[in-house]
């Protein structure tokens, strides 16, 4: 059963939807609410990429239909990329989104 705490965590992530039964059955499953989280992304981001329910639709009959994604696929694809890592590390696995950094060199130039 996933406790009022847990809840707050996947809600302050995922939103309102899917609702608390969905979420609860979810959490049951796999026991922590971070890998119940990184689902319900992977879900919408599913959705957004194949144009199911987070795309919005307008036209004229017979001249032209545009769809538009309501869901920032780069935005979802780091939110999930920051659970995975998050999940990583209380895992004790590798963390594997860590920022380099290196200067850039031009052979053709001095400073």
């Amino acid at each position: 059963m996933i406790d009022s705490r847990h809840l707050a965590h996947l809600r302050d992530e995922v939103g309102s939807q899917p609702d608390d039964d969905t979420l609860e059955e979810w959490f049951d499953e796999l026991g922590h609410w971070l890998p119940v989280a990184i689902r319900v992304l992977k879900r919408r981001y599913a959705d957004a990429s194949a144009g199911g329910q987070e795309v919005s639709t307008f036209g004229l009959d017979g001249v032209l239909n545009v769809g538009f994604s309501k869901a920032s696929l780069p935005g979802l694809a780091a939110q999930i990329a920051r659970l995975e890592a998050q999940w990583a590390a209380e895992q004790g696995g590798p963390v594997s989104n860590r920022l380099q950094t290196a200067p850039l060199l031009r052979t053709d130039r001095y400073r």
